[in-house]
């Protein structure tokens, strides 16, 4: 646990020397008229510890410059604020809102776009195009399974989501995909750890308890609560979702029973070594 702690703190110091790096480049970038439409995910923002700041961070699904041709690809945008200011803009951005906006844009060699928000210019639902891609982006999307019957597209987060079964229990099966990645790879996992469920189940109960009872009995133990066996921390485990990616990985998803006050415990491995990892994200 502790290497994966120093792992962790490794990528997160990782990450904020590339989004400084992002930041500077922005500043440099011209100030472009941006007209787009917000993706599914809508608004978001946070902070990281340490830091007086808040991120704001947003989207376009599709979007064009001012009078120029409509860009079918994402442009990130983001800007720091105060925890006030970030409030009060996500409630006037929302999925699939048209905003306009102007907005620092960097494009790549790859043809991704990122964009540091200067300031909203208001919502706009004046360009025909990116009105029906607004409407687009409102439209289910469906997959059929001769096994697993019928997927829902999970727009907020490209996924396919279908209620089914998992040793008895019912389960939540989703899909995890890239961009407009083929569904097939991740729909022939799922279907191989469901040829050998019980095994498969078993792996991922007893990886759990050998990897989390000691941190339960160590760090969660709840004031005048006994330590857990293995077999009652087993017990307290329901059973949630199951994700799958077309690379072999999975994610086995528990409701905690409380073990460790209301977190979830996750079992992430691939079909190849099995279960690798046990954690309590969220």
């Amino acid at each position: 646990m502790a290497q994966e702690e120093t792992a962790k703190t490794d990528i997160l110091a990782d990450f904020h020397i590339r989004q400084r790096a992002l930041i500077e480049q922005l500043k440099q970038s011209p100030v472009r008229e941006v007209l787009g439409v917000i993706n599914a995910a809508g608004s978001g923002g946070g902070t990281s510890r340490g830091e007086d700041f808040w991120t704001l961070r947003f989207t376009f699904a599709d979007w064009k410059f001012k009078n120029g041709e409509l860009q079918k690809r994402p442009l990130t945008v983001q800007k720091q604020m105060s925890k006030d200011q970030l409030g009060a803009i996500m409630k006037t951005i929302k999925s699939y809102d048209i905003i306009e906006a102007n907005i620092r844009v960097l494009e790549d060699a790859s043809n991704k776009a990122q964009g540091l928000l200067l300031d909203i210019i208001g919502k706009n639902s004046s360009d025909a195009d990116l009105n029906r891609v607004a409407q687009q982006l409102q439209e289910p999307v469906t997959l059929e399974d001769s096994q697993f019957g019928t997927f829902h597209l999970n727009r907020r987060i490209n996924w396919y989501e279908v209620d089914t079964t998992w040793n008895s229990g019912d389960v939540r099966l989703n899909l995890a995909l890239k961009d407009s990645e083929d569904p097939s790879g991740a729909i022939s996992v799922a279907r191989s750890l469901w040829q050998s469920q019980d095994s498969w189940n078993q792996r991922i109960y007893e990886y759990a308890v050998a990897k989390l009872l000691s941190p339960k009995s160590a760090s969660w133990l709840q004031e005048d609560e006994s330590e857990v066996t293995p077999e009652q921390f087993r017990n307290k485990m329901k059973q949630e979702a199951i994700t799958v990616y077309s690379n072999g990985t999975f994610e086995f998803w528990f409701k905690d029973g409380d073990l460790f006050w209301g977190h979830s415990i996750m079992v992430k491995g691939n079909l190849t070594e099995g279960p690798t990892r046990a954690d309590i994200p969220g």
